[in-house]
C-alpha cells in the first residue's frame, strides 16, 4: 500500500470513527429517546385497532401538570423533583435537556418524582419536563429546572470594552412565545475603567433542545426608571382613595403615601431635564448597542454584538462564572 492509498484509508477511518462516536451520542439523547417512545406508542395504537382521534383522545388524554416550581441547579449540581399533576398510569416522562441525566426517577399517586445531576461546565439553560399519555401519546411540557443558578458572563469586545451580564434572581421570566428565558443587569466598561458608563438591562433567549440553535441570543433595553411602578401605584391608591367607607385615617395615609410618589415621580422628571440629560444622550449615540448573541467555544464563549453609530459591531470572547448564593 503507497501513501496516498494508507492516507486515503485514514481518511476513512477517522470519518468512521467519528459517525460511530455522533451515532451514539445520538441514541443516548433526548431525540433519540423521544423517537424510541414515538414508535412505542405507534405499535401500541396499532395494537389497539382503528380509532378516530376524538375517542384515541378521549381514552387517552393529555396529562394534567400541576403549577411546578422551577428549581434552580448550577452546572455539575444534583436536584430532586418533585411534579404533581392527573397521569394515567403507563404515561411516560422525558426530561429535554441533554445536559441533565436522571439518575433515577419514579411515579406513583399522581406525583413523578426524580433526582437529576447537571453535567459540569455547562452554560445556562432550562430543562423541561415532558410528559406522553399511554397510547395516544398526547403531550404535556413544563418547565423544571434553571440550569445555572446565580451567575455572571464577562466578554471583552474588540474595541477593549468589557461587558459584565449578571443574572437576576436565578435570572428566569418567560418570553413574548411563552418559552424560558433569563434576565441579566449588564454594565458596560471602557478600557479599565472602574465604573460602567453604560447600564441595561438584558432579556436572554435561551437555546432549546428542540431548536437545534446553539446560540445565546438578546436585546439590551433601558433600565426601568421607576415611572412604570410609580404611575400603577399611583392609580391603585387614587382608587381607594375614591371610596365612600374608607375612614378618615386610612384616608390620611393614602393621601400621603400619594405625596411621597408625587415626589419621586418630580424628581426622576427632574434627572432627565438636567444638563447631565445632555450628556447621557450623547453616551447613547457613542453606546447605541442593541442586540447579542453568543456560543460556547471549546475553551470559552464567543459570539457578537450588533451596535450602531461609533462602536459598530464587535467580536466578543468571555467566560462564564458561577456565584456563590
Amino acid at each position: 500500500m503507497n501513501a496516498k492509498q494508507l492516507n486515503r484509508w485514514m481518511t476513512i477511518a477517522v470519518a468512521l470513527f467519528l459517525l460511530v462516536g455522533l451515532v451514539r451520542a445520538a441514541t443516548n439523547g433526548f431525540d433519540a429517546r423521544r423517537s424510541a417512545l414515538f414508535q412505542k406508542l405507534r405499535e401500541a395504537r396499532m395494537a389497539q385497532g382503528p380509532t378516530d382521534r376524538k375517542t384515541l383522545y378521549k381514552q387517552h388524554p393529555t396529562p394534567e401538570i400541576q403549577l411546578t416550581k422551577i428549581i434552580p441547579v448550577p452546572a455539575g449540581g444534583t436536584a430532586d423533583l418533585s411534579v404533581h399533576g392527573t397521569f394515567q398510569p403507563g404515561t411516560e416522562f422525558l426530561l429535554e435537556n441533554d445536559n441533565v441525566v436522571v439518575a433515577r426517577e419514579s411515579m406513583a399517586n399522581g406525583t413523578y418524582s426524580a433526582t437529576v445531576k447537571v453535567a459540569p461546565g455547562v452554560g445556562p439553560g432550562v430543562a423541561y419536563l415532558n410528559a406522553y399519555a399511554p397510547v395516544s401519546g398526547a403531550e404535556a411540557r413544563v418547565p423544571v429546572l434553571a440550569i445555572g443558578a446565580n451567575h455572571e458572563w464577562q466578554f471583552t469586545a474588540n474595541n477593549g470594552w468589557l461587558i459584565r451580564m449578571v443574572s437576576r434572581n436565578q435570572g428566569l421570566i418567560r418570553d413574548n412565545q411563552g418559552e424560558m428565558a433569563a434576565e441579566y443587569d449588564a454594565e458596560f466598561y471602557k478600557n479599565g475603567a472602574k465604573a460602567p458608563f453604560a447600564k441595561r438591562v438584558l432579556g436572554l433567549k435561551l437555546p432549546t433542545q428542540t431548536e437545534r440553535d446553539p446560540y445565546y441570543r438578546g436585546t439590551f433595553d433601558e433600565p426601568d426608571t421607576g415611572e412604570s411602578a410609580i404611575a400603577e401605584e399611583m392609580t391603585q391608591l387614587l382608587s381607594k382613595s375614591a371610596d365612600p367607607k374608607l375612614s378618615e385615617a386610612e384616608r390620611t395615609r393614602v393621601m400621603d403615601r400619594i405625596g411621597v410618589l408625587g415626589e419621586k415621580a418630580a424628581k426622576i422628571q427632574d434627572e432627565a431635564e438636567n444638563p447631565n440629560a445632555k450628556k447621557r444622550e450623547d453616551d447613547e449615540a457613542q453606546f447605541g448597542c442593541r442586540t447579542i448573541r453568543f456560543s460556547q467555544a471549546a475553551s470559552n464563549w464567543e459570539g457578537e454584538m450588533s451596535c450602531v453609530g461609533a462602536p459598530g459591531s464587535q467580536k466578543l470572547t468571555g467566560q462564564l462564572k458561577y456565584l456563590s448564593k
